[in-house]
């Protein structure tokens, strides 16, 4: 009587331990195109510009890494940096710091996105300050994972106020995994 029940015991922790080895083993639900939740995202993108006659050069580049709560709210970290060469003038940089919160739209190729953005300013000739505003874009996916994306933010310094910010315009790639 003893082994028989020492028996059903072990079936029955050995029946609920394979049901949930098979429910974590099952694919969860994904999009078509996009991230879902827990998914992390890497965007990188460049800039420059020249004068007619190349004695004056500016480029830069943005980085950032995020992390998906839900499959529309992207926390992120950004790095930007740009850098001018003037000549018979003062070689320049500045950079920027942010941590961003976007709410993505949709789960199609297209997915348009609006956020906020906190963090600081930086550089020479420019006062380390802190900088918050907002942001939107357009994310393209090419497939399920890559993208390509267009944004715009406006971030005025706290110092300088509402009226006197700046824009920021990007174009660059981005992978979700």
């Amino acid at each position: 009587m003893v082994k028989l029940w020492k028996l059903a015991l072990v079936g029955a922790v050995a029946s609920a331990a394979s049901g949930q080895a098979l429910a974590q083993s099952a694919p969860r639900h994904s999009p078509e195109y996009g991230p879902m939740a827990g998914d992390s995202e890497f965007f990188i993108a460049g800039s420059g510009g020249s004068s007619k006659n190349f004695d004056n050069n500016t480029f830069g580049g943005t980085a950032s890494y995020g992390q998906y709560f839900t499959d529309n709210v992207l926390l992120s970290a950004r790095q930007s940096l740009g850098f001018g060469f003037v000549d018979n003038g003062t070689d320049t940089w500045n950079g920027s710091s942010v941590v961003g919160v976007d709410y993505v739209f949709g789960s199609g190729r297209f997915r348009p996105f609006v956020g906020v953005f906190v963090g600081a300013v930086y550089g020479k000739n420019v006062d380390f300050d802190g900088v918050a505003g907002a942001e939107g874009g357009l994310k393209y996916y090419a497939n399920k994972t890559t993208f390509v994306q267009l944004a715009a933010s406006y971030g005025p310094t706290f110092t300088d106020g509402f009226s006197d910010g700046n824009f920021q315009y990007t174009l660059g790639m981005g992978l979700n995994f």
